[in-house]
C-alpha cells in the first residue's frame, strides 16, 4: 500500500493521504463511519424531541407549571451549549474518537436517569442537564468525525444520510410517546429509559481508528499513515480484492489541504479572517433556526393543548407531522449532489417559515397538519445543507472547535426560547408561536444567503501525489520557473 512517510513535505503528505482516502469504496469502514454518524444523530435527535413529546403527562405527574417546564428545557439547552463548546475544544486537542465515546456514554446514561430519577422540578433539571451535556458534545463531534473520515465526494450524501436517521430519531420519539404514554402514569418515563440503547454507537467507534486528517494536522504523520493503512485493510477485506491505485491528481477541500503541518489550534483564529465572517453568519443561522425548530419540536403538544385539542389528538398530530422530517431528509440524501449550498438552504428556510406560520396561526386541523408536516419536510432538507456548509468552513485542526462554537452559539436561542415563548403565549396568545417561527426562519434565510454570496459554497483544491510531484521538473525549458499547471476546476483551486 502507498504510504505517507514522515519525512515528506507537508503538502505532499496530505496529497498522499487524500489520494488513499478518496479511493476507499462504499463498503467496509466507509459504511461503519456513516453508521456512526447516523446512529449518533438518531439518538441525539430522539433525546432532543422526547421531552417535548411527553410534556403533558410529565407536567401532570411532577406537578409542574408551564413556566417550570420551560425552565427545565432552557437549563438542558444551557448544558448543551457548554457541552458543544467544551466538546469541540477537547476533540481538537485529544482527538475525535475518545470525545465521541464519552459523549455517547453521557447521553445514554443521562437519558435513563431522566426516566428513573425525575420526581420534581429540581431532579428533572439535573438529569436533563446531564442529557444536554452529552447532546452538546455529540452533535458537532460526530459531524466532524464523519466529515474527516470520508472521501470528499461522499461527504454531502453521508451528512444527508446521517441526518435522515436523525429524523428517524424524532419520529421514534413521538411514536414512543404515542404508544408508551397511554400505558399508565409512568408511561412517559419509558420514553427516556429506552434512550440507553444509544450505546450501540460505540460498537463501530471501537473498530475504527482516529481521524487521519486530524492526526496529520497535529504533525503525527506516521500515526495518520497507520490509520489510513488500517482503513485500507478493512476495505480490502470487505470487497475481497485489492484497492484501486490512488489517483495522481485529486480534488479535495481547501480546508483539508491547508492543515498539513503541526500547529497549535487557537480559538482566536476563528475571530480573524477568513473564518470570522462565516462564523458570525453561521452562528446567526444556528440561533434563528434553533429558535424556530424548538417551537415545533418541543411545544407542539402544548400549542395544540392551548387550542383545545385533547392529549390523544395532540400526540397523534405530533406523531404524524414529524414524519415530514423523514421525507425531507430522504429528499436531501437522494439529491445530495444536486441540492447544495447556502442558496438552496435559504430557499428551504423561506418555505419552512411560510409552512410554520400556517401551523402556528391556524386552529383548523387539516391546515395544522399540512403546515406542520411541510415545516418538518423543510427542516429535513435544510439541516443537512447547514451542516455541510458549516463543516467545510474550517481546516482540520480547527474543525471541531468551529463546528462546536457555531452550534453552541445557536443553542443560546434554545436557552432563551422556551422561557420567552411561554411568556409570549401567556401574554399575547397562542398565535405568537406562529409569528415567532415565521420571523426566525426568515432571519435564517438571510444569513444563509449571505454565506452563499461570500464565494463558492465549497472551495476545492487540486493536489498531486508525491510520485507525480517528484516527476515534475522544477524549471521550465527556458530556465525560468515552470508555469503553474492549469486546473480545469477554475480559479478557486490551487495545485501543490
Amino acid at each position: 500500500m502507498p504510504s505517507s512517510p514522515a519525512n515528506v513535505p507537508p503538502h505532499q503528505a496530505v496529497a498522499a493521504l487524500e489520494a488513499r482516502l478518496n479511493r476507499l469504496p462504499l463498503q467496509g469502514p466507509v459504511l461503519l463511519v456513516i453508521f456512526i454518524g447516523a446512529a449518533s444523530y438518531l439518538f441525539d435527535f430522539y433525546d432532543q424531541v422526547s421531552i417535548g413529546a411527553v410534556s403533558k403527562p410529565l407536567r401532570t405527574q411532577l406537578e409542574l407549571s408551564l413556566e417550570d417546564f420551560g425552565l427545565a428545557v432552557s437549563v438542558s439547552y444551557a448544558s448543551l451549549t457548554v457541552g458543544a463548546i467544551v466538546g469541540g475544544w477537547l476533540a481538537d486537542r485529544v482527538g475525535r474518537r475518545v470525545v465521541l465515546t464519552a459523549s455517547v456514554l453521557v447521553l445514554a446514561g443521562g437519558s435513563a436517569l431522566v426516566g428513573l430519577l425525575s420526581t420534581d422540578l429540581l431532579s428533572l433539571i439535573v438529569t436533563r442537564a446531564v442529557v444536554g451535556l452529552g447532546m452538546g458534545v455529540l452533535y458537532p463531534v460526530a459531524l466532524t468525525y464523519l466529515v474527516e473520515m470520508l472521501p470528499v465526494e461522499r461527504r454531502g450524501r453521508a451528512v444527508a444520510i446521517a441526518f435522515f436517521f436523525g429524523s428517524v430519531g424524532t419520529v421514534l420519539a413521538t411514536q414512543a410517546a404515542r404508544w408508551l404514554v397511554p400505558l399508565g402514569p409512568d408511561g412517559w418515563r419509558w420514553v427516556f429509559v429506552v434512550g440507553v440503547v444509544g450505546v450501540v454507537v460505540l460498537v463501530p467507534v471501537l473498530r475504527l481508528p482516529e481521524s487521519p486528517r486530524w492526526l496529520l494536522s497535529k504533525g503525527r504523520t506516521e500515526e495518520a499513515d497507520a490509520a489510513v493503512a488500517r482503513l485500507e485493510r478493512m476495505a480490502t477485506r470487505a470487497i475481497g480484492r485489492p484497492l484501486a491505485e490512488p489517483a495522481d491528481v485529486l480534488l479535495v477541500d481547501a480546508a483539508d489541504a491547508s492543515a498539513t503541518t503541526e500547529r497549535k489550534a487557537r480559538t482566536s483564529e476563528l475571530l480573524r479572517k477568513p473564518y470570522l465572517l462565516p462564523l458570525v453568519l453561521l452562528s446567526v443561522a444556528w440561533v434563528a433556526q434553533t429558535g424556530a425548530t424548538l417551537v415545533i419540536t418541543q411545544f407542539t403538544p402544548t400549542i395544540l393543548d392551548l387550542r383545545g385539542f385533547s392529549v390523544e389528538v395532540a400526540l397523534t398530530v405530533a406523531s404524524v407531522i414529524t414524519l415530514g422530517m423523514l421525507v425531507g431528509s430522504f429528499l436531501a440524501s437522494a439529491a445530495a449532489k444536486r441540492i447544495t449550498g447556502g442558496r438552496a438552504a435559504a430557499i428551504a428556510c423561506v418555505v419552512a417559515g411560510l409552512a410554520s406560520a400556517a401551523f402556528g396561526l391556524s386552529g383548523n386541523t387539516p391546515l395544522i397538519v399540512v403546515g406542520g408536516f411541510l415545516t418538518w419536510v423543510m427542516m429535513g432538507i435544510f439541516t443537512p445543507l447547514l451542516l455541510r456548509v458549516m463543516s467545510e468552513q474550517w481546516p482540520s485542526y480547527l474543525r471541531a472547535r468551529g463546528n462546536g462554537i457555531a452550534f453552541a452559539v445557536g443553542r443560546v436561542a434554545a436557552i432563551v426560547a422556551p422561557v420567552a415563548l411561554v411568556a409570549a403565549v401567556t401574554s399575547l396568545g397562542v398565535d405568537s408561536a406562529g409569528w415567532t417561527m415565521l420571523a426566525l426562519w426568515l432571519v435564517t434565510a438571510i444569513a444563509m444567503w449571505l454565506v452563499a454570496l461570500r464565494g463558492p459554497d465549497f472551495d476545492k483544491t487540486v493536489l498531486a501525489r508525491p510520485s507525480t510531484m517528484a516527476a515534475r521538473p522544477a524549471d521550465s525549458s527556458d530556465g525560468g520557473p515552470a508555469p503553474e499547471p492549469r486546473s480545469p476546476m477554475g480559479r478557486h483551486q490551487r495545485e501543490y
